[in-house]
């Protein structure tokens, strides 16, 4: 049981360093290229597609 809750909260935190360091690309390509630039819009839809996998998680 703690052996799963460990591997969970690893899973976790990695979800969120994924999704911060998404989003710190997506503004960054947003600043240097635009948000409609196909590296904004494509980290964009990835972040999103991570999002809504963290928020079933919390439901």
């Amino acid at each position: 049981m703690e052996q799963k809750l460990r591997k969970e909260l690893i899973y976790n935190e990695h979800l969120i360093s994924k999704i911060e360091f998404l989003r710190i690309r997506m503004i960054d390509s947003g600043l240097r290229y635009g948000l409609a630039h196909p590296t904004t819009v494509r980290l964009s839809q990835q972040l999103d597609k991570l999002m809504l996998i963290k928020q079933k998680e919390i439901k």
